[in-house]
């Protein structure tokens, strides 16, 4: 596959995690604009294979898992696939109807989304990188949480949510 810096835009996905209006930490401490989608893995089989030519780690299923997140793994088992993606630079965010969204909030549980996405391999062999350019959300059923919760509680709150209803 050539994928010299082409842009490939997701198929419509269940958005797990999102991060596009403020940066997150990721695991080598950098601060990073991310988003994690699910995707059916029979559906959008095609999508996930050009994800896995570029960088087979990109793509999360059952068996790939090795976190300890019993939501996560409720997701995966329903036959769903996870690709993330992120960016250094602060992407651009619109609704369904493609007006940009100024200020996005950290998380949509449940929503459904599209990312677009700028492939970058790596000199030489197979792997490469997915860098995050744009998202557009579809539909929004849960936004983050506005009470007293923190965070961390507000995004495991609406990730349990989100695994029961997939699980149901």
């Amino acid at each position: 596959m050539s994928t010299n810096r082409n842009i490939l835009t997701s198929p419509v996905g269940s958005i797990h995690f999102m991060a596009a209006e403020k940066p997150v930490k990721s695991t080598n401490d950098k601060m990073v604009y991310t988003i994690r989608i699910a995707f059916d893995s029979k559906k959008d089989a095609a999508f996930l294979k050009q994800i896995a030519e570029i960088n087979d780690a990109k793509v999360v299923t059952e068996k790939t898992y090795r976190g300890k997140s019993e939501a996560t793994k409720a997701i995966l088992s329903g036959g769903k696939s996870l690709v993330s993606a992120n960016s250094n630079f602060k992407p651009m965010v619109f609704d369904s109807e493609g007006n940009e969204i100024e200020n996005a909030p950290m998380f949509f549980a449940d929503s459904k989304g599209t990312a677009q996405m700028m492939v970058q391999p790596f000199v030489g062999g197979k792997g490469g990188t997915i860098n995050l350019v744009g998202i557009k959300i579809h539909d929004i059923t849960t936004t983050e949480g506005t009470g007293e919760t923190t965070d961390r509680e507000s995004r495991l709150a609406q990730l349990r949510a989100a695994a029961k209803a997939e699980t149901e």
